[in-house]
C-alpha cells in the first residue's frame, strides 16, 4: 500500500485542529467545563453578551460528537447576536458554525458561513480575523478539492499577516501552503514552505512544531525516504509525549510511525507503534481515533494476515456502533473488511460486507445532497422574495408620485425626480442581487458533479468485484442489479438538476405544436410499465383517444411520465393508477389517481408554494423532489393550471389542465 497517499489523511488533522484552536480562543471556548456547569451558567447569565459567548462554548463542547446539537446553539448564539446587532459576535457565530460544518464534512454549507463571517469581518475592518478565516476558507476549499482557489486563499491570509508583523499567522499559513502543495505532488515546494514556517518557529513545545515534524516526515515519506520519515515522526513523539493538549498530532505521528515501518517491512516496530498508538486512544477516550488505528493497521494486514485484519476490523465496528461513529470511517472499514474477506476465501462475508460499505456510501451521498439542495433552494428562494419586496416598493412609489401630480404639479415633478432617482438606485441593486441569484443557480452544476461521484465510484466498484469472477453466480446476478439501479438514479438525478438548471438560468420557453395526448400517455405507460409491474400495479388509461392539446411536445411527454412515475411509486402494492380526462370549451382536464400513502395538507401547501420535501415511496423509492417543481413551471408555462387532492393514507389525485388544440383534427 502506498505509504505517501496515506499519510496525506494526517496531513489535514492538524490543520484542522489549529483551525479550531484558533477560532475557540477567539471567543474564549477552551476553558475545559461541562455541558452542565455551561447550561448552568447560561441559566445564571446576567445579560445577552454573556449568553451570546455561552451559547458559543455550548456548541464548541458538542462539536465533535453532537453536532446537531452544536449546530442548534450556534443557531440561538446567532440569533442573540443578530438581535442585540452585534456584528463582531455574529462573525465569531458564523465561524464556528462553519467550523462544526467543515469537521463533519459539509462543505458546502461551511464555506457558507465562513463568506459570511468574511463579508463581517471586512465590513469591521479587523484584518486579523480577515486573515483567520481567508486561512479556515482556504483549508475548506482544499478539503473539498479545490486546490487553486486554497492556495489563494492562503497566499492572502499571509499577506496580510505579513502587513501586520503577525508571526504565528505567517507560521500557520506557511505551512497551509506547504500541505496544499504537497498533496499537489509540488514537494520541492512544500518543503520550501515547511521551512519557512520552521524557520519563524523558535518554541519547540507548541502544535506548529509538531504539525511541522509530522509534515516534514510525510515530504520524505512521499520521495521514499523512510528512515528519515521516521526520525522526524520520532522526534515529534518523543517530544509531544507528556502533553496531553497536543494528543492528536502525538497519536497521528504514532500512527505515521506504524505506517513508516510497515513499507519498510519491519512488522515487529509497526506493531510496538500501533499498541502504544491504542493505548493512548483508549487512556484519552478517543474512541474515533481508537477506530482509525485498528483500520489504519489492519490496511497493511489484510492480504498477509487477513484473519488478524478482519479481528481488528471487527473491533473497530464494534467501536463505531457503541459510540455513533463517523459514518464515512464506518464505511471505509466496511470496505476494508470486505478485502479481508475476500483474502480469507469468505467470498459471502465480502460481499455482504461490500454491500453495506455502498448502504453507507449512499446513505452519506444522500444526506450531503439533501442539505446541499436544501441549501441551494433556501438562497434561491430568498433572493426571490427580496425581487418581489423591491418590485412592490416600486409600484407603491409609483402610484403615490401619480396622486401628488394630481394634487400640485411643483409636488409632481419633485416627486417623480425623487422616484426617478430612487428607481434607478434600485433598478442598480436588483440587478445586483438577479446578479447574485445566478451565482447561486450556478452552484448547482458543481453540486451535480460532486453528487455524481459516489454513485458513479459504487458502480465502478461493483464492476470490479464482478470482474474479479470470485462471486457465485446468484450474488453475481445480484449486484449487476444493484449497479443498474445505481445507474439508473444517477442518470434520472443528472436529468432533472440539469432540466431545473437550464431552466432555472435560462427560462423556460416552448415550442407550442398539436399533440394527440393519447399517443404521449401511451408511449409514458410504455416505459414505465416494469417499474409498475415491480409493484403489481396496473396502469388504466380512460382517456379519449382524439383529444388534441397545444403544448411543448417535450416538455409535456415529462409531465406525463413524471405524474404518471410518482404515482407508481407511492401507490400501495397490487393496485391501480387510473389516468382520466374531460373536456370543456377551451381546455382539456387530466387526472391521475393513486391508491397509495396520501400527501398531508402541510406537503399540499409547501406543493403550492414551489417546492415540496423529498419523500420515500412505498418501496423505499427516493428521488429529489426537483420532478414535481418542473412539472408544475412546465405546465404554468403552457398556459395550463395543477393542483392536489389527497388525504394521507387514501392516494392522491394530481389534476391539471392544459389548452385544447383550436386546429381542425
Amino acid at each position: 500500500m502506498n505509504l505517501a497517499l496515506i499519510l496525506l489523511t494526517f496531513e489535514l488533522q492538524p490543520m484542522k485542529h489549529i483551525l479550531l484552536s484558533i477560532l475557540l480562543m477567539s471567543i474564549g471556548l477552551l476553558k475545559a467545563q461541562t455541558n452542565s456547569q455551561l447550561l448552568d451558567a447560561l441559566n445564571k447569565a446576567s445579560n445577552d453578551t454573556s449568553k451570546v459567548r455561552l451559547y458559543g462554548k455550548l456548541s464548541a463542547y458538542y462539536m465533535i460528537t453532537k453536532p446537531d446539537s452544536a449546530t442548534y446553539y450556534c443557531g440561538e448564539g446567532l440569533k442573540l447576536a443578530k438581535a442585540l446587532k452585534a456584528k463582531y459576535s455574529e462573525a465569531i457565530i458564523l465561524s464556528q458554525l462553519a467550523a462544526i460544518n467543515d469537521t463533519h464534512s459539509n462543505f458546502v454549507v461551511a464555506k457558507k458561513y465562513y463568506e459570511e463571517a468574511l463579508n463581517i469581518f471586512i465590513e469591521l475592518k479587523i484584518e486579523s480575523s480577515v486573515a483567520t478565516v481567508k486561512n479556515s476558507l482556504g483549508v475548506t476549499e482544499g478539503k473539498n478539492g479545490n486546490f487553486t482557489r486554497a492556495t489563494n486563499l492562503f497566499l492572502e491570509a499571509l499577506a496580510i499577516f505579513k502587513k501586520l508583523n503577525n508571526t504565528n499567522g505567517i507560521i500557520q499559513s506557511y505551512i497551509k501552503l506547504g500541505t496544499v502543495s504537497d498533496i499537489n505532488g509540488n514537494l520541492d515546494k512544500a518543503l520550501e514552505y515547511f521551512t519557512l514556517a520552521n524557520n519563524l518557529n523558535k518554541d519547540t513545545t507548541n502544535n506548529a512544531y509538531f504539525t511541522l515534524l509530522n509534515n516534514f516526515g510525510i515530504n520524505a515519506a512521499r520521495r521514499g525516504n523512510f528512515e528519515k520519515a521516521i526520525g522526524y515522526f520520532e522526534t515529534a513523539i518523543r517530544s509531544s509525549s507528556n502533553k496531553p493538549q497536543f494528543i492528536d498530532i502525538y497519536i497521528a505521528n504514532l500512527n505515521n510511525c506504524m505506517k513508516a515501518y510497515s513499507e519498510m517491512g519491519n512488522k515487529e516496530k509497526a506493531l510496538v507503534y500501533h499498541k502504544l498508538a491504542l493505548a493512548k486512544t483508549r487512556a484519552f477516550n478517543l474512541p474515533d481515533e481508537e477506530a482509525r488505528a485498528l483500520y489504519n493497521f489492519s490496511t497493511y494486514e489484510a492480504r498477509t494476515n487477513p484473519l488478524l485484519a478482519t479481528n481488528y476490523l471487527e473491533q473497530a465496528l464494534a467501536i463505531q456502533e457503541k459510540n455513533g461513529g463517523n459514518p464515512d470511517l464506518t464505511a471505509s472499514i466496511y470496505g476494508e473488511l470486505s478485502r479481508a474477506y475476500k483474502y480469507s476465501n469468505k467470498h459471502e462475508e465480502a460481499f455482504e460486507a461490500l454491500e453495506k460499505y455502498y448502504n453507507l456510501k449512499d446513505s452519506f451521498f444522500n444526506i450531503n445532497k439533501s442539505r446541499e439542495l436544501a441549501n441551494m433552494f433556501a438562497d434561491y428562494e430568498l433572493n426571490e422574495a427580496k425581487n418581489k419586496v423591491e418590485e412592490l416598493e416600486l409600484q407603491n412609489a409609483k402610484t403615490t408620485a401619480e396622486r401628488n401630480f394630481v394634487i400640485i404639479l411643483v409636488t409632481a415633478i419633485l416627486a417623480i425626480a425623487i422616484l426617478g432617482i430612487r428607481y434607478y438606485r434600485k433598478m442598480a441593486n436588483l440587478n445586483k442581487q438577479l446578479i447574485q441569484t445566478n451565482k447561486v443557480k450556478d452552484k448547482m452544476f458543481s453540486i451535480i458533479g460532486h453528487d455524481l461521484k459516489g454513485p458513479v465510484r459504487n458502480i465502478f466498484q461493483s464492476l470490479e468485484l464482478i470482474d474479479n469472477k470470485e462471486l457465485s453466480e446468484t450474488d453475481q446476478n445480484k449486484l449487476v442489479s444493484e449497479v443498474k439501479n445505481e445507474a439508473q438514479k444517477t442518470f434520472e438525478t443528472l436529468n432533472n438538476l440539469l432540466t431545473w438548471g437550464q431552466s432555472q438560468l435560462n427560462g423556460i420557453t416552448i415550442d407550442p405544436v398539436k399533440i394527440n395526448s393519447k399517443e404521449v400517455i401511451t408511449a409514458a405507460i410504455d416505459i414505465l410499465k416494469n417499474q409498475a409491474a415491480t409493484k403489481q400495479i396496473n396502469i388504466v388509461d380512460y382517456t379519449n383517444s382524439h383529444e388534441f392539446i397545444k403544448a411543448d411536445k417535450n416538455q409535456i411527454e415529462f409531465v406525463f411520465r413524471n405524474l404518471i412515475s410518482n404515482a407508481i411509486k407511492f401507490n400501495s402494492f397490487n393496485t391501480n393508477v387510473e389516468i382520466r380526462s374531460a373536456v370543456d370549451a377551451n381546455n382539456i382536464l387530466y387526472s391521475i389517481k393513486d391508491y397509495g400513502k396520501g400527501i398531508g395538507k402541510e406537503q399540499q401547501e409547501k406543493f403550492l408554494t414551489s417546492k415540496m420535501d423529498v419523500n420515500y415511496g412505498t418501496n423505499g423509492e427516493k428521488g429529489t423532489g426537483l420532478g414535481l417543481l418542473l412539472t408544475k413551471d412546465f405546465i404554468k408555462a403552457n398556459q395550463g393550471k395543477i393542483w392536489i387532492e389527497s388525504e394521507e393514507g387514501n392516494g392522491t389525485t394530481f389534476f391539471f389542465s392544459l389548452p385544447k388544440s383550436k386546429q381542425a383534427s
